[in-house]
C-alpha cells in the first residue's frame, strides 16, 4: 500500500483525474479529454503493475511475477518453518503467523499437535503447487 501510495503521488494521478472529473461533470468533455482519460488509464495500469513487481520483488526473480507465484512460494516456506519448528528448531509464533498471512493459510491448519508426516505432505503439496504456478 504504501509504494502504491506512492507511486500515485509521484505521477500525481489523483490530481489528474480530479480535473478529468471536473470536465466531465461539467459537461465540457472533448476528444483531447478521452485521449488524457486513455492515457492516465495506461499509466495507472503500468503503475499498478510496477508496485506489484516491487512489493514482491525480494520472492523470485527467476519467474514472472504473479500472486498466485507468490502465495505458493510463501507456502512453502511456511511449511518449511513447521517442519524446522516440529524438530525442535526454534522459530517465533510471530513469523509462522506472518508467513501463513502472506500465503493465506488458515493458521487452524496448523496447530500444536500436528504431526511431522501431515506437515511433510502438506510442504509436498505446496511445492507441488509452486512448481505449477511457475
Amino acid at each position: 500500500m504504501e509504494n502504491r501510495d506512492k507511486k500515485l503521488d509521484y505521477l500525481k494521478i489523483i490530481v489528474k483525474l480530479d480535473k478529468l472529473y471536473k470536465v466531465a461533470t461539467e459537461g465540457q468533455w472533448t476528444p483531447k479529454d478521452t485521449q488524457q482519460y486513455e492515457s492516465l488509464d495506461k499509466l495507472i495500469m503500468e503503475s499498478m503493475l510496477y508496485v506489484e513487481r516491487k512489493s514482491t520483488r525480494a520472492i523470485s526473480k527467476t519467474y514472472d511475477w504473479s500472486p498466485t507465484l507468490a502465495k505458493a512460494i510463501y507456502s512453502v516456506r511456511f511449511w518449511d518453518m513447521c517442519r524446522r519448528r516440529s524438530i525442535s528448531m526454534t522459530i517465533p509464533e510471530c513469523v509462522l503467523i506472518r508467513e501463513a498471512e502472506k500465503a493465506e493459510i488458515p493458521l487452524e491448519k496448523y496447530a500444536e499437535g500436528t504431526t511431522y508426516t501431515s506437515i511433510m505432505v502438506a510442504r509436498r503439496a505446496a511445492y507441488t503447487h509452486l512448481k505449477d504456478c511457475q
